[in-house]
């Protein structure tokens, strides 16, 4: 019964405390799986842990636990459960061709169960000890595994298997020279499958930064066009102030002779135009040079559309998250609000608001905007309405997920039927006044 408790512990040390994994929600199926457990170890009490029906329906099993208990893509919790499954047997097949070797070929001397139970044992300290390495990006491994092809566990699978397979030898020559081969090749074939599955989990790991890099590349690029776009807009707004200050003592003369005069409508009617000409030159300020440019850059989008657009609050601390994140998250979320807005249809004024406020060492900020459909959270984010979910309801994801990276969060809330609450919170240091 031992070995069948620790293989069940390693599947769970493997999918809770190194790939960041949470239980499904479907409480119904969780029992399921937990009854799937009981049932499996209570096989060790009928036969040996070793027995070739249980050795069959381990894997069946192992899988079966993992589809019922695990959240996240079907293919990828499969795919994962039975490649762990199959090291174990690679592990297994290494500690008894080891054994075989050190006791000269002498079968009846090897205790299978103590082999079996060390290798399982070893496997759970080498996933403990990865699970401690790994304790603060569990999440984005998960999400990692999340983004690959399911397919790609099956070639993995299948070299595991073989490998296990030709792990055994004929011809004629003495048992225990028979037995020493043998043992030699389930000891080869055990360090050949481990080199091989780090290989492939290094081109993993390797094909998994390229594409990170790929996409912080873009955002780069998202956060420098950001930038850029506000430095044109201050730009143009001083060389409109520069015109208005140039020509105002003009003004200002022009005032006092419509005074002087006692035309005091043309006096009113001046003074609007001047209004007008101010307009061009606003600039919206939250004293941080990303926040400000996309809210500038979507309050002229909003102004062109005739959305409402209103920010209070400032950033009066100093952010504990990268440019590129706060970018990300902030570009986002307003990207959202504008197209719910342009497609919204009520009775309620199309208007987006951002109010941002400081408690000790946390910032918040709370977007809110009209909206059509109420949005439907699914694993911590509004699901997308396009079929297409690969391709779709990525921005949400990367918000989620860099803010989490930095400490903070991101939730949506559907405060009325047709409103929605983008609420952000994100850590920061507060400003030494010195």
């Amino acid at each position: 019964m031992a070995a069948s408790v620790i293989q069940l512990i390693d599947l769970f040390i493997m999918f809770i405390f190194v790939l960041g994994c949470e239980f499904r929600k479907n409480r119904g199926l969780v029992v399921l799986g937990f009854s799937l457990c009981v049932i499996w170890v209570g096989l060790h009490f009928a036969d040996n842990c070793l027995h070739p029906v249980y050795l069959q329906t381990g894997l069946l099993m192992y899988i079966a636990v993992s589809a019922a208990v695990f959240r996240g893509r079907l293919g990828s919790v499969v795919g994962i459960s039975a490649v762990l499954y199959e090291v174990l047997g690679i592990v297994c097949n290494l500690v008894l061709g080891i054994d075989i070797i050190v006791k000269d070929g002498l079968v009846a001397e090897v205790d299978y169960e103590f082999c079996h139970i060390l290798s399982l044992v070893i496997v759970l300290s080498f996933l403990s000890v990865i699970g401690a390495m790994v304790r603060t990006h569990r999440r984005k491994v998960w999400n990692c595994l999340q983004s690959l092809n399911p397919l790609l566990f099956v070639p993995i699978f299948v070299i595991m298997y073989i490998l296990q397979l030709e792990s055994g030898y004929s011809g004629e020559i003495d048992g225990n020279t028979v037995q020493i081969i043998s043992a030699i090749h389930m000891s080869k074939n055990g360090v050949i499958g481990i080199f091989t599955l780090t290989i492939l989990v290094l081109l993993c790991v390797n094909s998994n930064q390229k594409r990170e890099l790929r996409k912080e590349i873009g955002f780069n690029k998202k956060c420098i066009a950001g930038q850029t776009e506000q430095y044109r807009l201050i730009g143009e707004r001083d060389m409109e102030l520069r015109k208005f200050r140039h020509d105002f003592n003009k003004h200002i003369s022009v005032l006092q002779s419509l005074s002087r005069e006692g035309r005091f409508a043309e006096v009113e009617e001046y003074i609007n135009g001047l209004g007008t000409v101010s307009e061009g030159f606003s600039f919206l300020s939250t004293n941080n040079q990303i926040c400000d440019a996309i809210v500038n850059q979507y309050y002229g989008l909003c102004k062109k559309a005739g959305i409402g657009f209103s920010v209070s609050g400032k950033i009066d601390g100093m952010l504990n998250v990268p440019q590129v994140d706060l970018c990300v998250i902030l570009s986002n979320a307003f990207e959202n609000a504008f197209d719910a807005v342009r497609k919204y249809r009520g009775d309620r004024k199309k208007e987006i608001s951002l109010k941002i406020r400081r408690e000790e060492h946390y910032l918040f900020f709370e977007m809110r905007n009209p909206t059509s459909n109420p949005v439907n959270i699914k694993e911590g984010c509004p699901a997308s309405r396009n079929p297409d979910h690969e391709n779709h309801g990525i921005g949400t994801r990367n918000m989620k997920e860099a803010a989490e990276r930095n400490g903070g969060m991101v939730f949506w809330i559907n405060e009325e039927k047709d409103s929605v609450l983008t609420f952000v919170i994100l850590p920061c240091e507060i400003k030494d006044e010195s």
